[in-house]
């Protein structure tokens, strides 16, 4: 049993994500490059616009996909679930049993954390999901990994201010 689940709508995750990096933008033109913040800010930049993409892709172009064959346009939600201590214990048994790489982490925790999408049915045993899941663009791969995470994490889903945290950089360079 999962943590916590959550279904994204496609469509709000796209404004949630232009929303912040619009937000981001105008934080990194008030600030100088040299600016200690500015790495970390522009790192995260490069994150959620890859993310973006993610997220288009599976609303926009996903159906014609000949791996996802559930996959129609009208899917328009997904839902997500964050991973127990024990569901993520497992998932590093199996990628240490299977020889896998840290490159595969990504797919095993994305199919873990996968209760409702598209790509996925009931139907399929655990390496059918995993061949399947791996599959998919990396671009959704890091979307879903990253609403995973903060699935699976205590501390729920904060939002950044970034302009406390330029507040913050500040003041730290200032000291």
């Amino acid at each position: 049993m999962p943590l916590r689940t959550e279904t994204y709508d496609l469509d709000d995750e796209e404004e949630r994500i232009e929303d912040e990096l619009g937000e981001l933008a105008e934080v990194l033109e008030s600030i100088e490059n040299d600016n200690p913040a500015a790495l970390g800010l522009l790192e995260r930049q490069e994150r959620l616009q890859t993310q973006l993409q993610g997220i288009r892709w599976a609303r926009d172009e996903a159906f014609e996909a000949d791996y996802a064959p559930a996959w129609d346009e009208d899917v328009a939600e997904i839902t997500l679930a964050g991973l127990t201590g024990g569901e993520f214990g497992a998932m590093q048994d199996d990628l240490e049993s299977d020889g896998a790489g840290s490159g595969a982490a990504r797919v095993y925790q994305v199919e873990r954390g996968t209760e409702d999408a598209p790509y996925i049915d009931d139907s399929m045993g655990e390496d059918q999901r995993i061949s399947t899941v791996a599959n998919l663009p990396v671009h959704y791969l890091i979307w879903a990994e990253a609403r995973i995470g903060e699935l699976t994490g205590m501390g729920g889903n904060a939002e950044i201010n970034y302009g406390d945290l330029l507040e913050e950089s500040q003041a730290e360079t200032s000291t």
